[in-house]
């Protein structure tokens, strides 16, 4: 994973029309410890991030200059496993998806991932409909609807009532 903080640093600082004396100062440390991570030669203190974020208004994933590829391998193992995926998640994997639609050399990956994205927010919605429509059933066992809505959500297919009756009668013509 290519990171390089500190370039991000100093984009962000500049950005906001922050010399290292006023950054430093916010974070109560020296110019020169800013310095050093803007020329690559430390890096902040993981404990200094989130405060780091707020001042430069961005979150800490946005602190880490992350490749293209570093994006879809997050969005990859996002995808095969999480079972559910937050809103903001799922929100920031189509939106750079669409956004590297335009290159033409990851086009096909990212168009795949599209798919698999929905279908994985599909099965969730899945999920949360047969969770809801059991209990729909627990309370009115009786409702076509939530019968309908069951079946639905399990992708199951219509059942025929008339199968069981004509069953029943068949069998018992032939009984003795």
């Amino acid at each position: 994973m290519n990171i390089e903080i500190g370039k991000k640093i100093k984009t962000l600082r500049l950005q906001k029309g922050m010399t290292q004396e006023e950054l430093a100062a916010k974070l109560n440390m020296s110019s020169q410890a800013i310095s050093k991570w803007e020329n690559n030669v430390t890096m902040p203190d993981i404990q200094l991030l989130p405060d780091l974020s707020v001042i430069l208004g961005v979150t800490i994933d946005d602190l880490f200059a992350l490749t293209d590829d570093t994006h879809l391998e997050r969005i990859e193992n996002m995808i095969y496993n999480e079972h559910f995926i937050s809103k903001d998640d799922y929100n920031y994997a189509e939106q750079f998806l669409k956004e590297k639609l335009n290159d033409g050399g990851k086009k096909s990956q990212c168009l795949t991932l599209l798919a698999e994205l929905h279908i994985h927010r599909s099965e969730e919605h899945r999920e949360l409909a047969s969770h809801y429509a059991k209990d729909a059933l627990i309370l009115t066992p009786d409702k076509k609807a939530s019968h309908n809505a069951l079946r639905d959500a399990e992708n199951g297919v219509i059942f025929d009532w008339n199968f069981s009756n004509r069953h029943k009668c068949r069998t018992s013509k032939f009984s003795f």
